[in-house]
């Protein structure tokens, strides 16, 4: 009776022993794939935080862009201002120039 005890005992424990070795390997495992999915996590912030980088740059570049395009745009338009002033001063001469031909026509 003591040896089949024993031998329920061996048995029972020799189960219970790779119950544990499967668990632990399915843990490890699992771990394996947090390590691999943390890495991969890893990386995306990296290439996120140079892709980030790249953007502010190209924004500071079309803020460039932008702020000189403004400004050629205010310089036309003051060219554009003293152009239509000389227009209208050339205008207002010819015509002086005209009333003066008639009344000595």
């Amino acid at each position: 009776a003591q040896i089949r005890e024993q031998q329920d005992l061996v048995e029972r424990l020799t189960l219970e022993g790779r119950i544990e070795s499967n668990v632990s390997s399915e843990v490890s495992l699992a771990l394996t794939r947090r390590v691999e999915k943390e890495e991969e996590c890893k990386q995306r912030v990296v290439q996120t935080c140079i892709d980030i980088d790249i953007m502010e740059e190209q924004l500071g570049d079309l803020k460039h862009d932008l702020e000189r395009s403004e400004l050629s745009n205010r310089n036309l338009l003051e060219d554009r201002a003293y152009l239509e002033g000389d227009i209208q001063a050339a205008l207002v001469a010819c015509k002086g120039l005209d009333q003066s031909e008639a009344k000595y026509s």
